[in-house]
């Protein structure tokens, strides 16, 4: 995968823009956190204006994965608030979709979003569909079947939203009360993280605030981490399902360095994130 390794950028500090990249929805706003130059993959937070619309039927040509971070969307007469998750496959037509209040969608597109008009799209991989799921009215796992053996020592809770059938890539949220965890370890996927609440003090790269965001190629060492208020995230293990070497241990601190790791074109936006309610 063709995406720098960005361990972490504040969702608030970015600008937005208007549109998303390439030529897709013109009438909302998009801040890209990472970005694949090959593939064209993306990650980003998109904000519908209240009174958005779409009347007539459309569809992308690449899948559109999203957590809705605030307001609330119409999809197919499906209402998605806060917490509510898609997966929704290339070719899903969407044969209306709209915002009364407006919307904030934390988004993941396998490609460049483009929209294609008509009630009719490429046949649909179902396996892939996940039409709808309320994360509030999800019941809590265990999360032994993470892949990552010291999240169970820790209490760690999950929610699961989506296991890829082919590649086994996995979509999940985790929660977890304060913690500690000073091994350092590795994984053979990349991890890619969104904090929802709370706080995440990771290694040598700073204290993530809600709006936090990571992408971690794969078999990059990292840790220890540890939170004083616990937190909520949304996680994404790409390139199949998640595996952990465990290393050395590290002593844990609850006010590490900020040293982020930045591409370039974010470097100018990196800053030591304060306090915030915002999470975009």
């Amino acid at each position: 995968m063709a995406r720098p390794h960005i361990e972490f950028i504040q969702a608030q500090a970015l600008p937005w823009s208007n549109g998303l990249y390439g030529s897709g929805r013109a009438d909302v706003e998009s801040k890209i956190l990472s970005l694949d130059s090959t593939t064209k993959a993306s990650t980003g937070i998109v904000r519908y204006p209240a009174g958005w619309s779409r009347p007539t039927a459309e569809h992308l040509t690449v899948d559109e994965e999203f957590l809705v971070l605030d307001g609330v969307i119409e999809i197919n007469g499906q209402r998605y608030h806060e917490y509510c998750y898609a997966n929704l496959p290339a070719g899903y037509v969407r044969r209306t979709a709209s915002s009364t209040p407006g919307a904030v969608l934390l988004s993941m597109f396998s490609g460049e979003p483009r929209v294609v008009a008509g009630d009719r799209g490429p046949t649909v991989d179902r396996r892939k569909l996940v039409a709808f799921i309320d994360a509030y009215a999800q019941p809590w796992g265990g999360a032994e079947d993470v892949g990552n053996p010291g999240l169970k020592e820790l209490g760690v809770r999950a929610k699961w939203l989506r296991r890829d059938p082919d590649t086994g890539e996995e979509t999940y949220m985790l929660a977890m009360l304060p913690w500690t965890e000073e091994r350092t370890e590795t994984h053979p996927v990349v991890q890619e993280m969104f904090l929802l609440s709370g706080e995440l003090a990771g290694g040598s790269v700073g204290m993530m605030q809600p709006g936090g965001y990571f992408w971690r190629p794969e078999d990059k060492i990292h840790g220890p981490f540890t939170s004083r208020t616990g937190n909520l995230v949304f996680m994404r293990a790409m390139g199949g399902r998640l595996a952990t070497t465990f290393h050395g241990r590290k002593a844990a601190t609850h006010s590490p360095a900020f040293n982020p790791i930045l591409p370039p074109e974010l470097r100018s936006y990196a800053k030591a994130p304060a306090p915030t309610i915002s999470r975009y």
